[in-house]
C-alpha cells in the first residue's frame, strides 16, 4: 500500500513554491485561469421536472387559458422541443468539455513545471486533449441521451393525462421511479471511471503522450491492480472536496458573495486547486516509475506494455 500522508507534505511545500516563492499577482492571475478552465469538467448540472399538480381542480382562467394553449400545440411539437433543448444543451456541453480538456492539461503543466503559460502547453497537448474530449463527450452525452429520450417517452406516455387533466394512478408512477433509479446507479460507475480519468488518466497521458485507448487500458489495470489504494484515495479525496466546498461557501460569504463569482472564486481559492494536482500526482508516482511525472522528462518515454502483452 501506498503513503498517503507523505503527499500531503510534499504537495504542501510544492503549493508554497508555485504560489509563495514569490509571490506574484499576474502568475496567480494565470494559474486561476487554467484552474478555471480545468474546474470546467468537474463542474455538474441539475434539471427539475414537472408535476402534475396544476392540472386539475379551480384555476385561474390566466393560468387554464395558458395550458389549453401550450397543450393545443400538440404532442410532436412537444417532441421536437424536446429535441432541440437536446442538441443545444449538447453543443453547451461539448463546448465545455473541449476547454475542460484543455485546461486539465495546461493546469498540470503549469503545476509541474512551476510556470504560468497558457499558449505553450494548449498547443503541446492538443492532440491528447482533443482525444479526451471526444471520449469525455461520448462518456458524458450518454447519461444525457438517456434522460432526454427517457423524457420523451414519459412525456408521450403522460400526455393523455394532460389533455384530460387528470391524474394517473401511483402505480402509473411507479415503473418512471424506479427507472430514474436505475439510470442513477448506472451513472455511480461512469462518475468515478471520469473520477480516476481526471485525477490519474491525464498525468498518464501527459506524461506518454500516449492514446486514449492506451491510457485508458493502464488506468484500469491501475485500478485492478491497486483497487484498495485507489478506494483510499478516492475516500480522501472526497473528505478534500467536502473541506474545499465548506471553504468556498465561507470565503464566498466573507467577500459578500464577490467570492462565488465563476473564475474569481477559483482565483480566490488557487492554493487548494493546486495543493490537490500535487497531491494527486505525489500519490499517483507511488505506483512506479511509469506514472512519476517530478520532474518531467524533456522526451516522453515510450507508453509501458501491459502484463502479457508482447
Amino acid at each position: 500500500m501506498i503513503d498517503f500522508g507523505k503527499p500531503f507534505k510534499h504537495a504542501y511545500a510544492h503549493t508554497s513554491k508555485v504560489l509563495f516563492q514569490p509571490f506574484e499577482f499576474t502568475k496567480w492571475l494565470t494559474l486561476g485561469f487554467t484552474a478555471w478552465l480545468a474546474s470546467f469538467l468537474s463542474g455538474a448540472g441539475g434539471g427539475g421536472g414537472n408535476g402534475f399538480s396544476n392540472l386539475g381542480g379551480n384555476h385561474h382562467d390566466g393560468g387554464t387559458n395558458l395550458l389549453e394553449k401550450l397543450v393545443s400545440m400538440g404532442l410532436p411539437f412537444w417532441l421536437l422541443i424536446l429535441a432541440l433543448i437536446a442538441l443545444l444543451i449538447g453543443f453547451i456541453t461539448f463546448i465545455f468539455i473541449a476547454l475542460g480538456c484543455r485546461g486539465q492539461f495546461i493546469f498540470l503543466h503549469n503545476v509541474l513545471n512551476n510556470k504560468a503559460e497558457v499558449k505553450k502547453p494548449w498547443k503541446e497537448y492538443s492532440r491528447q486533449a482533443n482525444e479526451l474530449t471526444l471520449w469525455h463527450f461520448f462518456l458524458s452525452i450518454i447519461p444525457m441521451l438517456m434522460i432526454f429520450i427517457l423524457m420523451g417517452f414519459a412525456l408521450a406516455y403522460f400526455w393523455p393525462f394532460i389533455i384530460s387533466k387528470t391524474f394517473p394512478t401511483l402505480a402509473v408512477y411507479l415503473p418512471w421511479i424506479l427507472a430514474l433509479v436505475g439510470f442513477g446507479l448506472l451513472i455511480i460507475p461512469l462518475s468515478l471511471f471520469l473520477f480516476f480519468l481526471h485525477d490519474f488518466g491525464v498525468p498518464i497521458m501527459a506524461k506518454h503522450r500516449c492514446s486514449m485507448l492506451q491510457t485508458v487500458k493502464h488506468l484500469g489495470h491501475l485500478l485492478r491492480t491497486r483497487f484498495l489504494d485507489c478506494i483510499i484515495y478516492l475516500l480522501i479525496r472526497f473528505g478534500m472536496g467536502v473541506i474545499f466546498v465548506i471553504g468556498t461557501i465561507l470565503i464566498g460569504c466573507l467577500t459578500c458573495c464577490i467570492g462565488f463569482l465563476p473564475y474569481i472564486s477559483t482565483v480566490l481559492t488557487l492554493p487548494y486547486h493546486v495543493f490537490r494536482q500535487s497531491y494527486a500526482l505525489n500519490c499517483l508516482a507511488q505506483f512506479g516509475s511509469d506514472y512519476d511525472l517530478w520532474p518531467v522528462a524533456l522526451i516522453p518515454p515510450p507508453i509501458p506494455p501491459l502484463p502479457g502483452e508482447a
